[in-house]
């Protein structure tokens, strides 16, 4: 076994070959049960070619129950990284969610603007986060909904970190010109949890 610090691994892989131009790699973590629980199998593909990597991230725990399956490719360019997440059904805190398939987001390393186009939802559970800046425009508007979001589902696959429960609806109606942000917002969070104990 592996040891992180106070974690134990029993057992981690990687490994790494190229198929022409694409350096395609995977990585696996696998532990017995007691020894990570939640983390019983993790596994990374993914590769790279040129200024691209893609990756997909599978985690199942010790009783073979999907955690989490989400994917992403980003490329790295003179100005900006652009991201788009995959698959269009992915697995988040055990449950299925949905992402449009056209999401996008887009980081300007010059004008620090964002671009994005990022829906995903399951059930009563929504994350949708959507920019608009007309051509040629120096500021932009971003709107970012965050509706019956469970905090759980977005924490406990972070080992060790104490766990933390609830509920958060947010509305972000932002501007922001690369230096100056500004805008309304309403958020609040319902029974939330921080290591066992209610907080609020």
């Amino acid at each position: 076994g592996f040891t992180h610090g106070s974690t134990l691994i029993d057992t981690l892989t990687f490994h790494a070959y190229e198929l022409e131009e694409y350096l395609a790699f995977n990585a696996h973590m696998g532990n017995r049960r007691g020894t990570m629980d939640e983390f019983a199998q993790v596994d990374i593909e993914g590769g790279a070619i040129g200024s691209t990597i893609d990756f997909l991230v599978t985690q199942h725990n010790i009783d073979k129950e999907m955690g989490y399956r989400l994917g992403c490719n980003a490329t790295l360019t003179d100005t900006a990284v652009n991201m788009r997440f995959f698959p269009e059904q992915p697995v988040i805190g055990y449950k299925q969610w949905t992402v449009n398939n056209d999401n996008i987001l887009s980081y300007n390393y010059h004008t620090r603007m964002i671009d994005a186009n990022l829906k995903l939802a399951h059930d009563e559970s929504l994350i949708q986060v959507i920019t608009d800046r007309a051509p040629g425009a120096t500021s932009e508007v971003m709107r970012v909904d965050l509706a019956n979001v469970r905090i759980q589902e977005w924490t406990r696959f972070v080992p060790n970190m104490p766990k933390m429960t609830g509920v958060v609806n947010a509305y972000f109606d932002l501007s922001f010109d690369g230096k100056n942000l500004s805008g309304t917002s309403l958020a609040n969070v319902k029974s939330f949890t921080y290591d066992g104990q209610r907080i609020g």
